[in-house]
C-alpha cells in the first residue's frame, strides 16, 4: 500500500529508521494534542510547538530543550513588548522577528557548552532551527493572551510534550508502525470527530461539577 511504499522508499534512501519512526508519529502526536486540548481541556501554545519540543527532547535531551524553551519564551516576550509599540507590515515584522531569533539562537547555542558542558551535533541543530521558526507564532500568542492564560498554555505545552515523549518511548510501537504504517489512516476519522466535538471537556466537568451535580439532583 501507499504508506508501506513510502516507508520502503525512505529506507532505500538510507534514511535512519528513527527518523522514519518520527515521521510516522507526527499524525499520532497531532491527534493526541487535539484530544488533550478539546476533550481534556489542556491549553497549549498551538499544535506545532509541543511537537517541536518533543523532537528536541529526543535529539538534544530534556534539560537543554527546557532551557532553550525558557530562553525563547523570555526573548520573544521582550520582542512582543517592543513590536506592540509600532505598526509594522506583516512580512517585514516576520523577517524582523526571525532574524532576532536567529541571533538569539546563535548566542544560546554558543553558551550551551559553558552552561551544561554539552555539545550538540550539527544534525541536532536543524531541529533547533525548526523550533525557532515558530517564534512569530509564539509572539502572536503572547500578545493576544492575558498573562494568566499564557502561563497556563506554557505549562500545558510542557506537559503535553512530555506525554508525547512517553508515546515515543513505548516499546514495540516503532516496529508496529513500520510494519503497518497504513494504521495512520485511522487518525483521519478520529480528528474529524474531534473537529465536531461539542461536549464539555474533562477540566470543565471538574470545574463545574457542583453545578452539574445540583442540576442532576433537581431533575
Amino acid at each position: 500500500l501507499f504508506a508501506s511504499r513510502f516507508v520502503n522508499q525512505l529506507s532505500n534512501m538510507a534514511i535512519p529508521t528513527s527518523d522514519i519512526y518520527i515521521i510516522l508519529l507526527l499524525p499520532l502526536f497531532l491527534t493526541f494534542i487535539g484530544i488533550a486540548k478539546h476533550m481534556i481541556g489542556i491549553s497549549t501554545l498551538g499544535n506545532v510547538i509541543p511537537i517541536f519540543m518533543t523532537l528536541l527532547y529526543i535529539k538534544v535531551g530534556i534539560i537543554v530543550t527546557l532551557g532553550f524553551f525558557l530562553f525563547l519564551l523570555l526573548f520573544n516576550t521582550l520582542i512582543s513588548w517592543f513590536v506592540s509599540k509600532y505598526t509594522l507590515l506583516y512580512t517585514p515584522k516576520v523577517s524582523f522577528i526571525i532574524i532576532l531569533n536567529l541571533i538569539a539562537f546563535m548566542v544560546f547555542y554558543s553558551s550551551i557548552p559553558l552552561i551544561w558542558n554539552v555539545e550538540i551535533p550539527i544534525e541536532s541543530i536543524l531541529y533547533l532551527i525548526l523550533f525557532f521558526i515558530v517564534s512569530e507564532k509564539l509572539v502572536t500568542i503572547i500578545t493576544s493572551k492575558e498573562f494568566r492564560e499564557y502561563k497556563k498554555s506554557v505549562y500545558g505545552t510542557v506537559f503535553v510534550s512530555f506525554l508525547c515523549l512517553l508515546i515515543f518511548s513505548i516499546q514495540n510501537l516503532q516496529s508496529f508502525l513500520l510494519a503497518y504504517p497504513e494504521i495512520l489512516l485511522l487518525f483521519v476519522p478520529i480528528n474529524f470527530f474531534l473537529w465536531r466535538f461539542t461536549w464539555l471537556r474533562i477540566t470543565e466537568y471538574l470545574r463545574f461539577r457542583e453545578i452539574i451535580k445540583s442540576i442532576e439532583e433537581e431533575e
